[in-house]
């Protein structure tokens, strides 16, 4: 006897509910055709198919292209990984440029760790500046600004 395949189906094997194509505004995964292919998975034209993104992106636009990570990875670029690279932070999932006078930061693009070459670090407002701000102080043979000079060392205004 001859059965009609479900709506969603162009052809069926086995049973009417076991899609093996789809029609063109469909994208074929497990026997089932999806209009929009569910997540960890991206919709090839070519195949017609719901393709699986490469682990661990959550959201692709093909199985090399990464738009959002699973949890405990940032998108860099196109890639989920699990640390940022020097001079980036993740926010909200997404690796994010430290400020320009940054080499590193945490908990805030502003909030400086280290510096870029030629720049004096203030540990006490995480910033990295030409010169020290006011009230701070160069530690000699360094690139730190301090508020109190330590023994042995003094302030001075030259």
């Amino acid at each position: 006897m001859c059965v009609n395949c479900s709506t969603n189906c162009k052809t069926c094997q086995a049973s009417a509910s076991l899609c093996a194509s789809c029609y063109s505004t469909n994208y074929l995964l497990n026997g089932v055709c999806y209009q929009t292919c569910p997540p960890t998975y991206y919709p090839n034209d070519t195949t017609i198919q719901c393709e699986r993104c490469v682990t661990p992106c959550l959201a692709c636009s093909n199985s090399t292209v990464c738009s959002t990570c699973t949890t405990g990875y940032s998108l860099d670029g196109s890639l989920c990984v699990e640390n940022c690279p020097t001079g980036k932070l993740s926010v909200s999932q997404v690796c994010t440029t430290c400020n320009s006078q940054c080499l590193t930061c945490v908990g805030t693009v502003s909030a400086c760790t280290t510096c870029q070459s030629g720049l004096l670090y203030n540990q006490d407002l995480s910033t990295c500046t030409a010169t020290c701000q006011t009230g701070y102080y160069k530690l000699a043979s360094t690139s730190t600004c301090i508020l109190v000079c330590p023994a042995p060392y003094y302030n001075s205004t030259t």
